[in-house]
């Protein structure tokens, strides 16, 4: 039974559990984007082909996310040689679809009008590109947004603020983060689970298919609640990130740099939600754990890098109470770590203006 979600109800699920019962030799295989939740079912998640990682050119026969991509290519561009140049935006195009076969179809069909770099530019701006006219494919193949707006559609309104709310973490969350910024409980949480809108690993730790959060964060930036849930995403990670800093000094300093490096993304997130919102009491709290988060790494020129928009955003603000504190802390920061570049003269110039 292929596609079984639509149907799932007491009707459906009273069939299958009839046939279970009145013939035990019968097994039933069932498709579906949500669980059936009777006691006879065992569970298999499916996920994305296998595809590469990281961004050096890599061998297609060993990804078959890429070798699909290939073969559905020459369909439309029967020419087209999957070369050094051409593998690096493929490799992207499969990270971007996590291995999705049947978004990785739908890109592939753009083959003949763009190349595989700007394909994957237009995939990463949002999942317009991923659909199809094709009289051939069924309605609900023909662009993943028909897709998760399946999905979306059974779920309550409570259920659908919670994912939009959740698309504005980055590589993952756990429990306690998904209360904090989108209020969803565990309940809330193992149901998007059920309905393979979140996924879980073995830590407990949530995380969603990157085309899914895309969907989500379109619903959000349609929602009054995108501002407000930004805001919370930003205050939450100021206040995890401006506690570890005292971890830094003591026995605790490897736990607080393991936390950081999974934190990453969403870290960078919320600084860069407080440097378009020019707020020095929100990336406050970030600069003591920057300064030690990058100087135990050696990341030098990517805190300098992090801290220059921050930089001007704070300085068009300055005049506004309690920004010159802010101001002069960051420009300090970004003294420290010019310092350690050995760019002693910016250093030199960065310190009396943070002074100043």
């Amino acid at each position: 039974l292929d596609n079984f979600e639509p149907l799932i109800g007491k009707a459906a699920l009273d069939l299958v559990w009839r046939i279970l019962q009145q013939a035990p030799a019968v097994k039933v295989l069932i498709t579906s984007r949500e669980r059936l939740n009777l006691a006879a079912e065992w569970l298999v998640d499916l996920a994305g082909l296998a595809f590469p990682t990281g961004n050096r050119h890599v061998n297609a026969q060993g990804y078959p996310a890429v070798e699909l991509f290939v073969r559905r290519s020459h369909r439309v561009r029967p020419d087209f040689v999957l070369d050094a140049g051409a593998g690096e935006a493929v490799a992207r195009i499969c990270q971007l679809t996590e291995g999705l076969p049947l978004a990785i179809e739908l890109a592939a069909a753009w083959m003949r009008t763009l190349p595989p770099a700007q394909i994957a530019e237009e995939l990463a701006r949002g999942l317009a590109l991923l659909a199809s006219t094709a009289h051939d494919i069924p309605e609900r193949h023909r662009s993943m947004a028909a897709v998760f707006e399946h999905s979306w559609t059974l779920l309550d309104n409570e259920a659908q603020m919670a994912l939009a709310q959740l698309s504005v973490f980055r590589a993952g969350f756990d429990q306690a983060a998904a209360q904090a910024v989108a209020y969803a409980g565990l309940p809330l949480l193992q149901t998007m689970v059920d309905r393979s809108l979140l996924r879980m690993d073995d830590t407990g730790r949530f995380d969603m298919h990157p085309l899914v959060r895309q969907f989500a964060g379109d619903r959000l930036s349609q929602s009054p609640q995108a501002t407000a849930t930004r805001s919370r995403h930003a205050q939450h990670f100021a206040g995890l990130t401006g506690r570890r800093e005292h971890e830094f000094h003591g026995q605790q300093d490897r736990l607080a740099l393991q936390w950081m490096l999974r934190e990453a993304d969403n870290i960078r997130t919320a600084w860069d939600w407080g440097v378009r919102q020019a707020d020095a009491a929100l990336l406050e709290p970030f600069i003591e754990s920057f300064l030690y988060f990058f100087d135990i790494q050696g990341r030098y020129r990517e805190c300098v890098d992090l801290i220059r928009d921050a930089v001007h955003a704070l300085q068009s603000m300055n005049r506004q109470p309690g920004a010159s504190l802010g101001l002069a802390r960051v420009i300090a920061l970004r003294a420290a770590f010019r310092f350690r570049l050995g760019e002693f003269e910016s250093a030199r110039e960065d310190a009396e203006k943070a002074l100043a």
